[in-house]
């Protein structure tokens, strides 16, 4: 539904492409990608969700740069969001995967989901992700999660729209 509201659409039309990579203890693109936000809106509703009891923060960062780092376009932000911190594989692979994010320009910022499992998730999505990206994080829970996406797609799209510096 955030992909549908009138900023996004606004956006698209100057250039705003989106991608959606699915990750869990493995990482896969479901929606290259594409200008039209209506069209990444409607294959999300039909693409079937990974069921994982493992996080590989790593695949799916690595996923997603492989995806931006092909595109030819003025900014890249790469947004992540996940239940839980990195559990599968060494920590070492999401360093690198930011490392490689700082280098090429690429912004990361995170949505978290916040949850009883694990109640400091948005702190290490800050300290690991987004903080060496300049990145943001917008943390949530599951029951505001819809509000959130919507709110930190809105801020990447305003954002988007302030004159460089």
């Amino acid at each position: 539904a955030a992909l549908e509201t009138p900023d996004v659409a606004r956006a698209a039309r100057d250039g705003l492409s989106t991608a959606v990579v699915m990750f869990g203890s493995s990482a896969r693109v479901v929606v290259p990608p594409a200008l039209d936000p209506r069209y990444v809106a409607r294959t999300l509703r039909l693409t079937e969700q990974p069921i994982s009891g493992a996080t590989n923060v790593a695949a799916g960062l690595q996923a997603g740069l492989d995806v931006l780092l092909a595109q030819d376009c003025e900014r890249r932000v790469l947004d992540i969001s996940g239940d839980g911190s990195h559990n599968s594989g060494p920590i070492s692979e999401v360093r690198e995967a930011v490392q490689q994010a700082a280098e090429a320009d690429v912004q990361i910022n995170a949505l978290p989901i916040v949850t009883t499992a694990e109640p400091n998730v948005a702190a290490w999505f800050e300290r690991e992700i987004t903080e060496p990206t300049g990145g943001f994080v917008m943390a949530s829970g599951w029951l505001d999660f819809t509000r959130a996406i919507r709110a930190k797609i809105a801020s990447e799209v305003a954002s988007n729209d302030r004159p460089n510096d």
